[in-house]
């Protein structure tokens, strides 16, 4: 959802293709997207999480100006993994001072601990584990609350928005500066949020013909500290290309990912790969599918999207 989610990966690309089709529309539009995606990682911690994300955006397109209005529902059986701005981050959760006293390369324990989540069987299977102890510099690192039943909450929505500052001409499709704001609807008890206002200030760009597309966007990102664990402010990036594959049909390849956010954690990078199909011009799906390139992002993800124009031509 990338500037409707810089979420490394398959968001961010989802969001390319977004930027891309609007910086060489004209006249007003009102479509509808949404997204299901399933990640699963292990990241900086000894247990795999899961989580199930669905995605709904309404964005207005004018002639030179964009507004969106995004909407993330979460399933997941940890909460040691937050969505800081628009990423899923392995922050801890309500736990994230095992985060913060982490030693670099080192998985941060997971165990049960009453009241920070977990417990209780899985609803996938995943079992839950005694407390882990482990040691550093003599003193005793507390565990992060190990994966359990599934819960589902609505995450804090994003509000973003883009000006066309270059207009398309010849292969090159325009010059976008971007901006987004997911406010804090959600606390750290919930799993899915921080409690504190993220917002970020881009560009974006793209360039097309011949049936390929290339696309980029840089972006810096102010996001708010949990009360143990400081988060740094990032500069996300994401890179692609694209090509029609024949009829209807097109392919995307990205790269994506940011600065570091946290500091004894590697920085999220990810690498997507994207099909979709558009019927008629006003319908369109996707599938995607992602590969976490460092610790702090999923091992793979899995994502099925679909946009709707409601309105315009």
């Amino acid at each position: 959802m990338a500037s409707i989610r810089r979420r490394a990966g398959i968001a961010l690309t989802t969001t390319g293709l977004v930027v891309a089709t609007a910086l060489g529309s004209a006249g007003q539009e009102l479509t509808w997207t949404g997204t299901i995606q399933y990640a699963q990682g292990r990241y900086i911690f000894t247990e795999t999480t899961r989580s199930w994300t669905l995605y709904s955006g309404l964005t207005w397109q004018g002639e030179r100006l964009r507004l969106s209005l995004g909407i993330p529902v979460v399933a997941q059986d940890s909460r040691a993994v937050t969505y800081v701005g628009e990423l899923p981050l392995p922050t801890g959760g309500p736990d994230h001072s095992a985060v913060a006293q982490r030693t670099k390369g080192e998985p941060v324990p997971m165990g049960r601990r009453g009241g920070s989540g977990g417990g209780g069987p899985s609803a996938m299977g995943v079992g839950v584990q005694p407390p882990v102890a482990a040691q550093t510099s003599g003193s005793p690192v507390d565990s992060v609350s190990a994966p359990g039943s599934v819960s589902v909450e609505l995450a804090d929505p994003v509000v973003s928005t883009g000006f066309q500052l270059l207009r398309s001409r010849g292969a090159f499709l325009g010059l976008d500066l971007t901006g987004a704001v997911k406010l804090p609807m959600r606390d750290l008890e919930s799993g899915v949020g921080t409690g504190e206002f993220d917002a970020g200030l881009g560009v974006s760009t793209a360039f097309g013909g011949g049936g390929t597309l290339l696309f980029a966007d840089l972006s810096w990102w102010r996001y708010g500290d949990l009360p143990d664990l400081p988060l740094d402010d990032v500069l996300s990036y994401g890179v692609g290309v694209g090509r029609t594959l024949g009829g209807r049909w097109s392919g995307l390849l990205t790269l994506s990912g940011s600065t570091g956010v946290i500091d004894n954690v590697d920085p999220p990078a990810e690498l997507g790969a994207l099909v979709s199909v558009a019927a008629g011009g006003k319908y369109g799906i996707t599938l995607g599918a992602g590969v976490g390139l460092t610790e702090s992002s999923p091992d793979v993800s899995l994502s099925l999207g679909g946009r709707i124009r409601l309105h315009g031509r």
